[in-house]
């Protein structure tokens, strides 16, 4: 099994239209007691009254970050990591879900989604609910991706060259209209009733959660975003500031730019991007760095 290491990049903003930050981001690379390295990204998007919804994405993303800490070095050390990891992961879900209904019954009404990607060795687990998404960059989409939990009901943004993926499924109003036919992926895009959830933590007891797992392809890139990024751009622009993202030297600021790039389409909401590379020297092309240039500090 190949040790892969990772640049992360994390950004989270208010947006132009918001007083507070709803949205909470982390990427971080652990290593267990041997100095085995794996690594978890993860985005949540809280909402609710005043206030509860910053500290509903708080108190997911601090949850995941105690377990990445904490009990995901014992679960490596098992047969079959992966499948006692994505396992973990939901009982972590179903207990932030409880939680957070606790918070409802006690007069803070407050829910999030989270969408979580754990990398370790040549593998990777995902666990999500909600619309925040995760997209993956690889030279070959198609033929090395295996699907231990659940059947593939996600598709490659461009059916002629599968090179960038959604690898999670969004639990809204739009994204169920579209499966029934009804919207084009562009009009969910745009539609006023794209905010709407049917799933998310904070909703209603058992909540069932997306879970993937596969094999990490030779320089695959994932990012990891909230709604208020994704909504702003097509899918062509999107696979753009992917491949923007591969090659700019510097990933912190890539997920910058990224952000910037969002505020400046005057998103409605929060923007977090959060980006997971493999790491390596990337040569910036004099092309991309002309394209993000004029940014908006």
């Amino acid at each position: 099994m190949k040790n892969r290491q990772w640049d992360i990049g994390v950004t989270s903003v208010e947006g132009p239209h918001k007083d507070i930050n709803e949205d909470s981001g982390f990427a971080k690379v652990f290593a267990n007691k041997g100095g085995d390295p794996y690594t978890v990204a993860v985005v949540a998007d809280g909402m609710g009254g005043y206030r509860a919804g910053d500290e509903a994405s708080e108190l997911v993303v601090n949850a995941v970050h105690q377990w990445a800490a904490e009990e995901a070095p014992t679960l490596l050390g098992l047969s079959h990591p992966y499948s006692h990891i994505s396992r973990s992961l939901d009982q972590k879900m179903q207990k932030l879900n409880d939680t957070l209904l606790d918070w409802s019954a006690n007069g803070k009404k407050a829910g999030s989604t989270v969408s979580i990607l754990f990398l370790h060795g040549d593998h990777y687990v995902i666990r999500h609910i909600g619309d925040s998404r995760i997209y993956s960059l690889s030279d070959d989409v198609q033929g090395s991706v295996s699907h231990e939990f659940t059947d593939d009901t996600t598709m490659p943004l461009h059916a002629h060259a599968p090179q960038v993926t959604l690898v999670t499924e969004d639990h809204s109003w739009v994204a169920k209209q579209m499966k029934e036919g009804r919207l084009s992926k562009e009009e969910a895009r745009v539609h006023p009733k794209r905010n709407v959830l049917l799933a998310c933590l904070g909703i209603e007891y058992g909540c069932q959660t997306y879970h993937r797992d596969g094999k990490i392809e030779s320089d695959q890139l994932f990012l990891l975003c909230s709604d208020g990024f994704y909504t702003q751009f097509p899918e062509s622009e999107i696979e753009e500031l992917m491949r923007f993202s591969r090659v700019y030297e510097d990933v912190q600021e890539a997920s910058r730019r990224l952000a910037v790039q969002a505020e400046q389409r005057d998103t409605k909401d929060n923007v977090t991007v959060v980006i997971v590379r493999p790491a390596k020297k990337a040569q910036g092309s004099s092309f991309w760095k002309a394209l993000f240039t004029k940014t908006k500090e």
